[in-house]
């Protein structure tokens, strides 16, 4: 392969827009962040992340596979951040990240997506989201022209000093002692299946959560029988529609 694109993705749309530049691209892999890191990255021609924006800020689980990454400025680095709304210091975190790794972000791009953050708000109605994911399939081959290309954006800056609410958050990743467990459960393990951060264990065939969750409500967006919710709320879920389960489970 020549390419390689890394993606975080809890509904599938940072997942969708990956492979839709791998097909634009052509001899492109996708690969889950909440995996381990492969070997040889000085071997693909062009290096991509693509993941959503959380809290104005870079999800900590990209944040750490990054910087696992034996990156080097010599690498074609380009970064892609779906949005629900405003995407606030993601971009320059992520140039300061691959910086600190070793690399240099040669582009980014932002692509406005299909909000989803349930814990707030239910999913929008399809007339909201068909034209969002209509556009983003647009945009998506515009960034992969230039991609191809090598596009290099002298307007990045390696470092900023601007602190991205995510990181203001001290009990970031405890999230998850609110969600509540409704006698709808089936105990099909699936939400343990796609927690990217191994987060659920199955006891009596009931998920637990523990202190290592990324908030990006892949668990509850995903249940089948709609057992899991956030303080009890009960709200219309959202997944990406081209997307299935099996393709977000950990490798």
């Amino acid at each position: 392969m020549e390419n390689i694109i890394f993606f975080f993705s809890g509904t599938g749309n940072s997942l969708a827009l990956a492979q839709e530049i791998a097909i634009n691209l052509d001899n492109t892999e996708t690969y889950n962040m909440s995996g381990a890191a492969p070997d040889n990255l000085s071997s693909y021609e062009r290096i991509g992340f693509v993941f959503p924006v959380y809290f104005g800020g870079v999800p900590p689980i990209v944040r750490s596979f990054i910087e696992s990454l034996p990156l080097s400025k010599s690498m074609y680095i380009f970064g892609i951040i779906t949005r629900g709304g405003y995407s606030g210091a993601a971009s320059d975190e992520l140039a300061e990240i691959i910086s600190n790794s070793g690399g240099k972000l040669a582009c980014e791009f932002t692509v406005m997506m299909p909000g989803n953050f349930i814990a707030a708000y239910s999913a929008f109605p399809d007339f909201i989201q068909k034209p969002l994911l209509s556009k983003s399939d647009e945009k998506a081959r515009k960034i992969s022209e230039k991609v191809k290309v090598k596009l290099i954006d002298q307007n990045i800056k390696d470092s900023h000093n601007i602190t991205p609410l995510l990181q203001k958050i001290p009990d970031y990743l405890t999230f998850a002692k609110d969600y509540r467990v409704n006698h709808n459960c089936s105990g099909c393990n699936l939400c343990a299946k796609i927690c990217p951060s191994q987060n659920i264990t199955m006891i009596d065939l009931k998920p637990h959560f523990d202190s290592a969750c990324q908030r990006c409500m892949a668990c509850i967006q995903w249940c089948p029988v709609a057992a899991i919710s956030y303080k009890g709320q009960s709200r219309t879920r959202y997944r990406h529609p081209e997307i299935k389960a099996e393709e977000l489970f950990r490798k």
